[in-house]
């Protein structure tokens, strides 16, 4: 909300200043690698995108794992998903069709991650 100004009436008018900050371009297929318990294996994951407002699933090995608690916030994206017995958290930046962050596994490891856009 602005400083209100007199108007030539004598009456104070109210002035608004809006923001509207636009999210990366999240929607559509990203091809990356996520960890499993033999070392790391090829995923898919594909985003639906209304705003700020994202949804999606990781296709692992055939098999389709819903993405739980998606935020978008300008270009910084999280998600995660439960994949053999756990909890894998994503956190990244998106980049020139690309995404690029860390990986946290239930049980407190750490791995550096990175996704590309599928054209």
């Amino acid at each position: 909300k602005l400083p209100t100004k007199r108007s030539g009436d004598g009456f104070d008018k109210e002035r608004w200043l809006g923001l509207w900050v636009v999210p990366a371009k999240l929607a559509g297929s990203w091809s990356t690698q996520v960890p499993n318990e033999s070392g790391w294996t090829s995923a898919v994951f594909r985003f639906e995108q209304r705003f700020q407002n994202i949804s999606g699933e990781a296709i692992i090995e055939g098999v389709r794992l819903p993405i739980d608690r998606a935020s978008l916030s300008v270009d910084f994206v999280s998600f995660r998903f439960d994949y053999q017995a756990r909890t894998i958290l994503f956190k990244g930046q998106i980049q020139s069709g690309r995404i690029v962050g860390q990986i946290m596994i239930s049980g407190g490891r750490e791995l550096r991650w990175r996704a590309s856009r599928i054209p």
